[in-house]
């Protein structure tokens, strides 16, 4: 269940990069925001990836 929910969440986090990738207007805001939510991600990765 774990590894289903981050593996929906690194897809959402992709395809939310490409859509950012398309946004450069917002890049400033957009950019570190995603940055923040993304290195959250990965965190939580790392974290269930060691776990199991």
């Amino acid at each position: 269940m774990f590894f289903a929910a981050t593996t929906a969440a690194l897809t959402a986090g992709i395809v939310a990069a490409l859509c950012h990738a398309q946004a450069l207007a917002i890049v400033g805001a957009g950019g570190a925001t995603f940055g923040v939510a993304f290195g959250i991600g990965m965190k939580v990765f790392e974290h269930l990836s060691n776990g199991n």
